[in-house]
């Protein structure tokens, strides 16, 4: 009994993948406040807080938005057999088509069991009430369909990675809330400095998908290196225009100066042999 239930237990058992990238943090200061912290503190201190401050950007509830902003994510596909089930990302063979023009799509659960590679039974819940009825049709591909008055219809995917349909088992299909899919992934990732006293961060993340994984820590990066670019962008264009503010300030200030002089030589008969040819 009990090694039948290990290989149960191993076989079934959901694989889990890793993503792991590397990121050099800029040394280079050039905001005011780190200036300061410069001048108040130790400076292995300061680059240590930047660090620090650095990692908690990257793992920030915005950035992880922002990567996933970046993903096709906003339905999720799943197969499911009598036991396990997977995620199908970009790997789908069918697709959830949203017919009706909408701003945002409700939480649906739809589950799909194929008769044949046309026909199919469909059961959709909505996932935003507690105690919801579910919703049973007899359908076909591309054959449209309404609930809670948005109309679908589900078709087959053109994409390069399409898989035949598998009339074993169902397919699971959810409509996403990003904002709680942010929340889950952040629980899978990691953001720290490789070791001490090195301005490397090191960006980890796990889930059951791998090219989902990949995808993310990708999205990730760039979005963390877009956001630095416009930082840094922002900072130079507020530079200019203090600069220019100030020396506006200053040829207002050299003028009056110089009008005053003017008259105080008027007033005194000073004559400027500069100016006499």
């Amino acid at each position: 009994l009990g090694f039948f239930t290990g290989f149960i237990v191993s076989k079934y058992k959901k694989s889990e993948y890793k993503a792991t990238a590397t990121m050099k943090v800029d040394d280079e200061s050039s905001d005011m406040s780190e200036f300061l912290a410069i001048e108040m503190f130790a400076e292995s201190f300061n680059q240590y807080d930047k660090i620090l401050t650095e990692a908690r950007i990257l793992s920030s509830r915005t950035m992880i938005e922002r990567a996933i902003n970046k993903l096709p994510l906003d339905i999720r596909y799943f197969k499911s057999g009598k036991i396990a089930s997977y995620e199908l990302y970009k790997k789908s063979p069918i697709t959830l088509q949203v017919i009706s023009k909408v701003d945002q799509l409700d939480l649906v659960h739809f589950e799909v069991w194929f008769n044949d590679s046309t026909n199919f039974t469909i059961e959709i819940v909505d996932e935003s009430k507690e105690e919801a009825i579910p919703e049973t049709h007899d359908l076909k591909l591309e054959e449209p369909f309404t609930f809670n008055g948005v109309t679908y219809s589900i078709v087959k995917s053109n994409s390069e990675e399409l898989t035949e349909i598998i009339l074993d088992g169902s397919y699971e299909i959810y409509t996403v809330d990003r904002s709680q899919l942010a929340l889950e992934f952040d629980k899978d990732l990691f953001v720290g400095q490789v070791e001490e006293k090195v301005s490397i961060l090191q960006i980890s993340f796990i889930s059951t998908n791998a090219l989902l994984c990949k995808d993310f820590v990708d999205a990730l990066t760039s979005s963390y290196t877009k956001l630095m670019f416009e930082k840094k962008a922002s900072a130079a264009v507020n530079t200019l225009k203090f600069i220019d503010e100030r020396l506006d300030k200053l040829t207002d200030k050299m003028s009056v100066v110089e009008s005053e002089i003017t008259k105080f030589k008027q007033d005194k008969k000073i004559i400027d042999f500069e100016t006499v040819e």
